[in-house]
């Protein structure tokens, strides 16, 4: 599981910020912080992307991930990310799978968000 610092507070950065990619969920499930984070990136003006951390193993839980990943971002009011949508594919019960079947689950992901309006990052 991706550990997300609770207190990452943009205004006392030492670094100009060019991006950030916030973890919205993880599978299914929304991740807590996020809201806080689109939210303090939005008032310090700073471009947004954002990621899921997969646990899908079939291509229609890859589009409910991509499901649940854009409907929280529009429930935000984003309806775009400069920084485009990402799924981070690290898990290892998905990375233990065949590397064709990893990558109709990723593309499945990725149809269901440009389908849903947003593109992917990389």
């Amino acid at each position: 599981m991706t550990a997300v610092s609770p207190y990452l507070i943009f205004a006392n950065s030492p670094v100009d910020l060019s991006g950030c990619i916030v973890k919205v969920s993880e599978g299914c499930s929304l991740q807590q912080m996020y809201p806080t984070f689109i939210q303090m990136a939005q008032q310090y003006k700073v471009p947004l992307g954002a990621y899921c951390y997969t646990h899908a193993q079939t291509t229609d839980r890859a589009q409910q991930e991509a499901i649940t990943a854009i409907s929280a971002l529009q429930n935000q009011g984003i309806n775009s990310l400069p920084l485009g949508i990402f799924i981070d594919v690290e898990d290892p019960s998905v990375l233990a799978m065949d590397k064709d079947d990893i990558t109709a689950c990723a593309s499945a992901f990725i149809n269901q968000c440009a389908n849903m309006g947003f593109t992917n990052g990389g």
